[in-house]
């Protein structure tokens, strides 16, 4: 027997609501008003966020409660809703896990083209604190 329509809306804005907080929660300096969650059935990226939030988080989010693994489908959705050099990704939870356990899921290359921004930014740090020591 098939899940309601009204009950999966429920449960992925449930999921939606617990990514938001999740991140809100981690970088402190973002207030409600830079990570949002968007309605079900809207056009976009299910969590939203402001300038400052793009720049903390340079990703954009689509959320799948889901009983399988995400797909090529999803992943173009994600792609389609990414501003500007945000990397699409896919936050999910498995069928019957709790908020701790979920995922997220990036097409390789944009996830090495992410990761390539945060270790850039590491190592200016390193090199900072480097030159720091040596004066």
């Amino acid at each position: 027997m098939g899940i309601k329509t009204s009950s999966g809306n429920n449960k992925g804005r449930k999921f939606q609501n617990h990514v938001r907080d999740a991140i809100l929660k981690r970088f402190e300096w973002l207030g409600e008003g830079d990570v949002g969650s968007c309605s079900m059935g809207s056009s976009g990226e299910d969590i939203p966020m402001s300038p400052l939030g793009r720049k903390t988080i340079p990703i954009s989010i689509e959320c799948k409660k889901t009983r399988k693994h995400p797909a090529m489908a999803e992943m173009r959705q994600a792609r389609a809703n990414a501003i500007g050099m945000d990397a699409p990704a896919i936050a999910w939870s498995p069928h019957g896990s709790g908020p701790r356990d979920a995922m997220i899921t990036f097409n390789l290359e944009d996830f090495l083209d992410f990761y390539e921004m945060v270790a850039d930014e590491r190592l200016r740090v390193i090199r900072g604190q480097e030159e720091v020591k040596n004066d």
